[in-house]
């Protein structure tokens, strides 16, 4: 059934990043990890795909204005709510441990 999903037509590519493409990301749009959109772990290919909170996914689409769409997701907890301090909903992902690099080098405020 896994592979069925993945088959799909309308299911675009899912591809987890590794620690240099994220960080290329971050510096390329100059912004920090949690500024990414989210997509949350109990999502069924996130689940397939086995990525876990805190990697960041990109996802091709095919659109027939573009040819192709690159989107990226940052994978959070099921209980993620938008908008509150991250150190209190998702303190296991971090720039830091991402970059690794010093808070104070991260650009964040």
């Amino acid at each position: 059934m896994k592979k069925y999903v993945l088959d799909h037509e309308l299911v675009p590519e899912h591809v987890i990043l590794n620690k240099d493409e994220v960080n290329e990301l971050l510096s390329k749009y100059d912004i920090s990890l949690n500024q990414l959109p989210k997509i949350k772990a109990s999502d069924a290919v996130i689940q397939i795909i086995g990525a876990k909170p805190g990697d960041v996914v990109k996802i091709i689409r095919s659109s027939l204005t573009a040819g192709k769409s690159v989107y990226y997701r940052l994978v959070v907890e099921d209980d993620y709510v938008a908008g509150l301090d991250e150190s209190t909903v998702s303190p296991e992902i971090s720039v830091d441990e991402v970059e690794g690099m010093d808070s104070d080098e991260s650009g964040e405020d």
